[in-house]
């Protein structure tokens, strides 16, 4: 049996809770009202699928209060919006050409470049690897062919039983 209070619980769990959004206030509305209607905080736990915590709290509410925000620190972009703004427009307006063509540059990919900023993920593991294999293939080179370096770059050989038809 589909229960669209559970399905609302779960798209607010996975996205929508970490922010103040119509999802998140609709779904306390409708805690609310539940209790409201005599419903119980277990009861109300088992029909959305969400934390007896977050219910208790909510219950003892009138509103969705605000999500607190942290104060932006050395380690966060916000902290250098401002200065990173004012150098953005400094470089736009140098007149050198080389700082002109850059700044265009990243115009044209800025939804990349604020991803990257923002992302925690990083490609820098793949670079390492790649750079391991470039460092053996420098010290190889000239000296001997395609199997040894296989066998320095790959711990196993490869299984018999895979070639065999």
């Amino acid at each position: 049996m589909h229960n669209p209070l559970q399905s609302t619980a779960h798209a607010a769990h996975c996205g929508g809770l970490r922010h103040h959004s119509g999802l998140s206030g609709a779904l306390f509305e409708t805690v609310r009202n539940l209790h409201a209607s005599g419903k119980t905080v277990s009861s109300i736990v088992k029909e959305a699928g969400i934390g007896k915590k977050r219910i208790s709290a909510w219950v003892g509410l009138t509103e969705l209060p605000e999500r607190n925000r942290m104060e932006p620190n050395p380690r966060t972009p916000a902290f250098y919006q401002d200065y990173l703004a004012k150098r953005w427009a400094e470089a736009t307006d140098s007149g050198i050409y080389g700082m002109q063509r850059f700044v265009r540059t990243l115009k044209q990919d800025l939804s990349a470049v604020e991803a990257a900023v923002e992302q925690t993920w990083s490609n820098g593991p793949v670079e390492g690897h790649i750079n391991k294999l470039k460092i053996i293939k420098r010290q190889m080179y000239g000296r001997a062919g395609f199997e040894l370096l296989r066998a320095r770059i790959l711990p196993l050989p490869p299984s018999p039983s895979l070639h065999q038809e």
